[in-house]
């Protein structure tokens, strides 16, 4: 199945009618509360099958979201959801709508960069460019370099504690040491 995209105008939301207003149900309410200027929001397709005969109606929401409908009716038969297409239980159908929809992105934004960008016109009078004011040259201060951090004072206190514990460490060591001597002599004889 092969299906095209035919971009549809829309130009104000007075071109909107009945069937159209269902169709795009909280949409048109949505561009609508983005002002006059919300009608540029939607899009509406009509959606050809590969003889090129009309067969369904599309209505997109910033280009991502919306309903697929049959041709002139209020039968949605599949839906766009950030761009995918989604909600039908046909797979052929979703491949074909997805297809179609990335094809008219393609070819809307090659149209885009083929358009001429229009060249702005050059003032009447060109006023004399004043010369930019000369720059003196900033002088490089010189950075103090970072002291090395200074040990922390320790209180006598402190140091008295720790000394303390260190020599009952080595008098413990000392005392293990003499009970294991005489042992090791014992077991040699």
């Amino acid at each position: 199945m092969k299906l095209t995209l035919r971009l549809l105008p829309l130009a104000s939301f007075d071109d909107i009618d009945e069937l159209l207003a269902v169709q795009l149900g909280p949409l048109r309410e949505a561009a609508a509360s983005d002002g006059p200027d919300g009608v540029t929001l939607l899009e509406r397709f009509a959606i050809d099958d590969e003889r090129g005969a009309h067969v369904y109606d599309l209505c997109l929401f910033c280009g991502d979201d919306g309903a697929v409908y049959r041709k002139g009716s209020r039968q949605v038969v599949a839906s766009f959801s950030q761009g995918f297409a989604t909600n039908s239980l046909d797979p052929q159908l979703l491949e074909a709508l997805q297809a179609a929809l990335v094809a008219w992105r393609a070819a809307k934004a090659a149209a885009k960069a083929k358009r001429p960008v229009k060249a702005k016109a050059a003032p009447a009078k060109a006023a004399k460019a004043k010369p930019a004011p000369a720059k003196r040259p900033v002088k490089a201060e010189a950075v103090p370099a970072k002291r090395p951090a200074k040990a922390k004072a320790v209180p006598a206190k402190a140091k008295a504690v720790k000394a303390k514990a260190v020599k009952a460490k080595a008098v413990k060591a000392k005392a293990v040491k003499a009970k294991a001597a005489p042992r090791a002599k014992a077991k040699r004889r």
